[in-house]
């Protein structure tokens, strides 16, 4: 049983004392009218079916639950956005392409040392080429494009 059900259960068991005290009050002691007690019963009732109404099914916690539920497609599809977009901008060669790089230089350096010519390296260096993002609803262009 949730919080919000023990809740509106309280409400319409309230409600219920409420509507027949004036009816009690009215037959078994005679301490209020009739008609008096019929008016405070109707509006014990409609106060009460009011109240169980207007008392939230859900907890606050539950309630910002299902917003980040329902908004997650949307985080997820900015997360992606944003990750090719950096991919994109920041193009980090892979383990391979480094490799090949350095055994292509080493291969340079082994040749040019047999036939004398020795040509000094300081290791790899990666290259950094411009490429332009692709355009997508996320993009931000950068000032003096």
């Amino acid at each position: 049983m949730e919080l919000s059900e023990i809740r509106k259960g309280v409400i319409a068991v309230l409600g219920a004392v409420v509507a027949v005290v004036p009816q009690v009050l009215s037959s078994l002691a005679g301490v209020i009218p009739a008609n008096v007690a019929s008016y405070l019963t109707i509006v014990a009732s409609v106060a009460t079916a009011a109240l169980v109404y207007l008392v939230p099914n859900s907890t606050p916690v539950q309630k910002v639950q299902a917003t980040f539920e329902a908004l997650r497609p949307a985080f997820d599809e900015f997360k992606r956005e944003i990750r090719q977009d950096v991919d994109v901008r920041l193009r980090v060669p892979s383990i391979d392409e480094t490799l090949r790089r350095e055994r292509d230089r080493l291969g340079k350096e082994a040749k040019s040392f047999v036939s004398g010519r020795s040509g000094g390296g300081s290791g790899a260096v990666a290259e950094v080429s411009h490429v332009e993002p692709p355009e997508g609803p996320f993009t931000v262009r950068g000032l003096g494009r």
